[in-house]
């Protein structure tokens, strides 16, 4: 109890030293645009704690699917999201699980086999490629000997029925029947060491994301009809990517400088979707952070907790709010290029006990401290507070 008691302490007294800044400096602060387009995400607590054992969470078709206790389960997610109406679809095989996809109609798609150990010293034991029918019917399986998954999302399923599986030596390519009739050699843009990821994106199609770097990733879209071949797609160029997501509604990136990107069919490139800073939630760019978005207005999040409870995680509804709607607060503007998980911790404790101000984080790129930073400090609209744990003093 005491050092829980410590602990709030410090919280509180670091919201209080934020207040004063915010006095001090809010007043001068010119009016800025909040959200995207007028709207925000909010958010709504589902699950908390240690009591969800939720993961892998996947949308499609007004289901939300997720894995928990060696069972697969299916939520009808088109009015509510209510985890207690979940139905068990399958048992995951005595051998393992190593992905699984929805596919339309309420199919399922899955891949058994052991995951490889992460030295790849082991022997590969193969995998098996399952169809069950939305009645928990097997359709067809198909066993790969030999064969050892690129990634953790090597799985994905186009609106005709083609299955893609991403192995180490290539995308195998599967027809409706179940018949292997193709692959795609993926030898030239994945070198030894670096993660292959399946996705699927808007109109049912399937994008292969190659991490090249800690913050990088390549995109390339699944193109044909009975022959395959990957498509250059445009990246995000210069934004620092902690995770990629599949969505029906466009693939989806989250980036260090806490924006959450969607790729756009209609315009062939990204658009910001929304803003984490505005839900007020503890959110770390990297952490083992789940999203599954069920609608154009909603998504289902599964972030990891606060600062010292790393272990927990909690499971939000986030709903696309009007701006409008939300209490009026004087936002506080903070550029940081790198926040702690302790001052992020604070920033969003802070926000939600707050009904005066809204502190909103500014993330800057390290090479962007000399050029647009600096800039802004200078401007007429200059950030109200300064984050420098890691930053040079002399050179801001």
């Amino acid at each position: 109890m005491a050092l829980k008691a410590v602990g709030l302490w410090k919280i509180w007294i670091s919201i209080t030293v934020l207040l004063l800044f915010c006095t001090a400096c809010g007043e001068g602060s010119s009016e800025r645009e909040i959200g995207v387009d007028g709207y925000v995400f909010r958010p709504e607590v589902l699950v908390k704690g240690q009591d969800s054992g939720i993961y892998k969470m996947k949308a499609c078709e007004g289901f939300l699917y997720y894995l928990k206790d060696k069972s697969l389960y299916r939520l009808s997610v088109e009015e509510k999201v209510d985890f207690s109406e979940s139905r068990e679809v399958l048992k995951i095989p005595a051998g393992g699980m190593l992905d699984y996809v929805p596919g339309p109609e309420q199919t399922l798609y899955y891949v058994a086999g052991e995951e490889r150990a992460w030295d790849a010293k082991t022997d590969t034991k193969g995998c098996t490629l399952v169809k069950c029918l939305e009645n928990g019917k097997t359709e067809y399986t198909r066993f790969f000997p030999d064969a050892a998954v690129s990634g953790e999302e090597c799985l994905a399923v186009n609106r005709e029925g083609w299955v893609f599986l991403a192995l180490e030596d290539g995308i195998y390519c599967v027809d409706p029947e179940g018949e292997l009739t193709d692959s795609i050699g993926t030898g030239e843009i994945r070198k030894p060491g670096m993660e292959g990821e399946l996705l699927q994106g808007a109109e049912g199609r399937i994008y292969y994301c190659v991490k090249t770097s800690l913050f990088r990733y390549s995109f390339y879209e699944v193109v044909g009809k009975e022959s395959f071949q990957l498509v250059n797609l445009a990246g995000l160029s210069g934004k620092d990517i902690t995770n990629v997501y599949s969505s029906e509604y466009g693939l989806l990136c989250d980036t260090n400088e806490e924006i959450l990107y969607q790729y756009s069919v209609e315009e062939s490139g990204w658009k910001v979707l929304m803003q984490w800073g505005y839900t007020d939630m503890y959110h770390e760019p990297g952490g083992l952070n789940e999203i599954a978005q069920i609608d154009k207005d909603r998504m289902v999040v599964c972030l990891a907790a606060d600062a010292g409870r790393e272990s927990e995680r909690e499971i939000c509804l986030l709903a696309r709010t009007p701006v409008t709607e939300l209490p009026e607060r004087e936002e506080i503007v903070m550029a940081s290029v790198s926040l702690s998980p302790a001052l992020r911790q604070i920033v969003s404790e802070f926000n939600q006990a707050s009904s005066k101000y809204h502190v909103t984080v500014e993330i800057y790129l390290w090479g962007d401290v000399e050029t647009k930073l600096n800039s802004r400090l200078v401007s007429s609209d200059p950030p109200d507070l300064l984050d420098m744990s890691y930053m040079d003093m002399v050179l801001v």
